[in-house]
């Protein structure tokens, strides 16, 4: 049950082709064009383009990831033309590796690494206890 706070529209099916990464609309059309389905979910005067197939993503849905498609399909809404899914930011990595070479004679060395990791780079990759909500 969703919270009587959310203003739920509905929900449409979008054909998707990831590999072309919005070139679709330069080849000839047709059905077998496409090879993927994602959701367009209207939600709160908000779209939301979501990918079911793509697992473990956790958080808000303004931060979920979506493979780079640009252009989908859409079903249902009597639209005739590709309509655009827009990039999201994908965040970064930014990893600062810190090497201490205390002692040759012993072989001793320390190697530290910390990765920070933000926007939808940190639902991908951090593990879902250490993720902010």
């Amino acid at each position: 049950m969703r919270p009587p706070s959310c203003k739920w529209h509905h929900s449409l099916y979008g054909l998707c082709e990831h590999s072309l990464k919005g070139k679709i609309e330069e080849e000839q059309p047709s059905p077998g064009r496409f090879n993927h389905v994602i959701t367009k979910v209207l939600l709160n005067d908000q779209t939301y383009w979501v990918d079911a197939t793509f697992s473990l993503q956790r958080g808000s849905l303004k931060n979920r990831y979506n493979p780079d498609f640009r252009k989908a399909l859409v079903l249902g809404d009597g639209s005739t033309a590709l309509t655009d899914i827009p990039l999201k930011n994908f965040g970064k990595l930014v990893v600062n590796e810190d090497i201490t070479l205390a002692d040759f004679d012993n072989d001793s060395a320390k190697l530290t690494v910390l990765s920070e990791y933000t926007g939808c780079m940190q639902t991908i990759f951090v593990p879902w206890w250490q993720t902010p909500v």
